[in-house]
């Protein structure tokens, strides 16, 4: 049996195990069915190389959808800092669309809301504090997701020189920001 008939025969014992398992982390059905549908994606991309025994199938699609709901909800737990030094996702809500930076674990609530618009406010802030070269390199890196590889060709420079100034570049915008937040 082909490796896509072998996946097209299985395909409801995974969606299913994969539901149940992000269901039973997450309680929404949106977001469990968000992550069923990257991993029957990711299993798709990835059937060749995979069992052909359905119920391990059904089992490594529940344990990926298990592990991808884990990691969304330590996430959400995480101090909405730990977001501005994480890459923009394309995903984004549209009400952040304005904002260069989006934090994590911005959650449903209206305090957490809050908290994250103000985080992104203090974030610009100490942008505005940084060289002008830091700060475009951040910029490129953090909001138009480009490799150094593309920033290192726009800048004239090398990719090492990228990466160890977006390094200093980020150092200097924690102790900026951690400096605003005492």
């Amino acid at each position: 049996m082909k490796a896509s008939e072998n996946f097209k025969s299985n395909i409801l014992a995974m969606r299913a195990a994969a539901l149940r398992e992000a269901m039973d982390v997450l309680g929404e059905t949106e977001e469990a069915e968000d992550i069923t549908q990257e991993v029957l994606l990711k299993l798709w991309e990835r059937r060749e190389s995979l069992e052909t025994d359905p119920k391990r199938l059904a089992a490594y699609a529940g344990q990926t959808a298990r592990n991808k709901a884990l990691n969304l909800v330590r996430d959400r737990k995480r101090h909405p800092i730990v977001g501005l030094f994480r890459r923009r996702n394309d995903d984004d809500e549209e009400d952040d669309e304005d904002h260069p930076i989006t934090a994590l674990g911005t959650g449903d609530t209206p305090q957490r809301h809050l908290e994250s618009k103000e985080m992104q406010q203090i974030y610009l802030a100490a942008l505005r504090r940084l060289p002008p070269t830091w700060r475009r390199i951040v910029m490129m890196r953090n909001d138009d997701d480009l490799s150094f590889a593309h920033i290192a060709q726009i800048t004239g420079s090398t990719e090492s020189a990228v990466r160890g100034t977006l390094s200093k570049a980020r150092q200097r915008l924690f102790q900026l920001i951690k400096n605003q937040l005492q």
